[in-house]
């Protein structure tokens, strides 16, 4: 069934876009790596929303320094932490900034070959949850099959008078 196949995708693709949010919001821009809430410096709504542009472009640049890792070494760039690679960032930043032209090509290759040393320990699996509806909290007991009630022939409540019988 090719709606079967569209939904399972679509369940796939949201579960990325999960896993983009959390990287954003635990590994990125929160400070002592996810132990506290994520603080706006800005005083202004427009400031703030200048400061979350800035955190999503700075997102898509260590994603794309992923896939160029990736690319360059011949790997599904699924398999490469986002959490690791982030960190090699970091810790290569320092070195990059200031360093002559020919350092930087240097230290760029060697960026991306520790960013594809970055292997996630296990290959990701593509999860699918069923959607179920949690049980509420009730006083009531829950619904057993010996509570059910046999359904009621129509017939048997006419024959007992509480229906017209048609002459």
């Amino acid at each position: 069934n090719s709606n079967a196949g569209e939904i399972r995708w679509v369940r796939l693709e949201r579960w990325e876009c999960e896993l983009a949010y959390d990287e954003v919001k635990t590994h990125l821009i929160s400070t002592s790596g996810g132990s506290l809430d994520t603080i706006f410096r800005s005083k202004s709504p427009e400031a703030v929303l200048q400061e979350a542009y800035g955190m999503l472009v700075a997102y898509n640049l260590v994603r794309e320094l992923m896939a160029e890792a990736a690319r360059v070494h011949n790997l599904d760039p699924e398999l490469i932490s986002f959490v690791e690679a982030l960190t090699v960032i970091r810790m290569a930043a320092r070195e990059l900034v200031g360093a002559d032209p020919r350092a930087q090509r240097r230290l760029t290759r060697q960026l991306l070959a520790d960013i594809a040393d970055c292997k996630l320990s296990r290959s990701r699996r593509h999860r699918s949850c069923p959607r179920v509806v949690r049980v509420k909290m009730t006083k009531f007991p829950l619904k057993r099959k010996h509570h059910h009630e046999e359904p009621l022939n129509f017939l048997d409540l006419v024959s007992l008078g509480l229906g017209r019988r048609a002459a």
